[in-house]
């Protein structure tokens, strides 16, 4: 059994290091294990027994938690699933065997009304099924009639399905009987909102309320339309300036999606003086603080503009992210798609975990005293 197990563990170990895992799915002994990465830490997991028993291990720890799990057991079933992968390991008779699926390459299943799933290339179709879907999507415009996910849309389509993945993730301890409200901050045409509000409600069947607002009364029309279309009583929509907006009751989720400039800080703000448990951004066209930052050991590089821009992005975000942190939020920073559909594609989701943290706050003013610049978040929270 040692040889077999080193063997698991090691195909094991090489699918939690990898940033497309998603989940592991053991039984054994007739129990079953799930292993599933945090979405706050790239090392952290949460290993959760048959009984109900949850615990948080670390990437180091996880082999042993699996070897003790496997102890003893004659017939084991381990199922890796990643973002387009899904292994199967199994041990069977002290032999080990593997096998692998691409799910974008399988075969469209039939559902229980004959039709059959949409399959767009290069998507995982996890989160947003296209049949199951299929009212949302032809209201928002990206399914035909004929139920085809339409060929310009199906970058889109990806996007919406990988938004879902990131923010869903934050939400796993979010109470099942509490109702999440939640504020999407310049909310444009709302695809994201609507299709955030059917995956909670009509797939994790969770409470909650939406609002949308925009200063463009011509998007928040088309929204309602939409709204009425699909009709999501749940959710609302107001022409309104994200910072002049005063949310009336709780917050919990703010986002902020491709807002431009400052108008990422004013939703941060606005959720940071709403204390929301859930602050999400997607930054667009950081260039408020570009010609106001100290580029110190760099001002050779920052000559050349190209150079300038990136690295007053980097920093431009890096200090919300620290701002975030100095405010008791933890803070996490992925790829939201791919550079090739857009090179704004970082995505900052932060949970409130605390009250303001000393020692980020002491961190935060550091970074502020070397760039020697007052962040726009700062200067909106201070404004109020």
């Amino acid at each position: 059994m040692d040889s077999q197990l080193a063997l698991i563990q090691s195909a094991v170990a090489q699918k939690l290091a990898s940033d497309t895992f998603i989940r592991l799915r053991a039984t054994a002994n007739g129990q079953e294990l799930v292993i599933e990465p945090l979405w706050t830490s790239q090392s952290l997991f949460a290993v959760r027994s048959a009984n109900g028993e949850r615990r948080e291990l670390c990437l180091k720890d996880v082999p042993s938690r699996l070897e003790e799990f496997l102890s003893g057991a004659k017939q084991a079933t381990i199922a890796c699933t990643e973002r387009n992968l899904e292994t199967i390991i199994e041990l069977q008779s002290g032999k080990v065997r593997m096998r692998s699926s691409s799910p974008a390459k399988q075969h469209p299943a039939a559902t229980s009304n004959g039709h059959r799933e949409a399959v767009v290339p290069g998507t995982r179709q996890t989160f947003i099924k296209a049949e199951a879907a299929r009212e949302l999507l032809l209201a928002i415009g990206i399914m035909s009639a004929d139920g085809e996910i339409k060929g310009d849309k199906r970058r889109k389509y990806y996007q919406i399905d990988r938004f879902i993945e990131l923010v869903t993730a934050m939400l796993e301890s979010w109470p099942r009987t509490e109702e999440l409200v939640v504020l999407d901050c310049g909310c444009g045409k709302s695809y994201l909102a609507f299709a955030l509000n059917y995956y909670l409600v009509e797939v994790l069947k969770k409470k909650c309320r939406i609002i949308g607002i925009d200063s463009s009364r011509a998007v928040i029309e088309s929204s309602r339309g939409i709204q009425k279309k699909l009709n999501y009583r749940n959710m609302e929509f107001h022409a309104a300036e994200v910072s002049a907006y005063d949310p009336h009751g709780p917050v919990h989720m703010v986002l902020s999606l491709h807002a431009c400039d400052t108008a990422t800080d004013q939703a941060m703000a606005l959720g940071i003086r709403s204390k929301s448990r859930y602050i999400i951004a997607v930054p667009c066209c950081q260039s408020a603080l570009t010609d106001e930052l100290y580029y110190g050991a760099f001002s050779a590089v920052v000559q050349h503009n190209v150079f300038k821009r990136r690295l007053a992005d980097l920093l431009t975000d890096g200090l919300r992210v620290a701002a975030l942190e100095a405010h008791g939020y933890k803070v996490s920073v992925a790829e939201y798609v791919s550079p090739l559909d857009t090179p704004k594609n970082i995505m900052l989701r932060a949970e409130r975990v605390a009250q303001d943290d000393k020692s980020s706050d002491a961190a935060y003013q550091e970074l502020k005293r070397v760039v020697r610049v007052t962040p726009w978040i700062d200067r909106l929270l201070e404004s109020r």
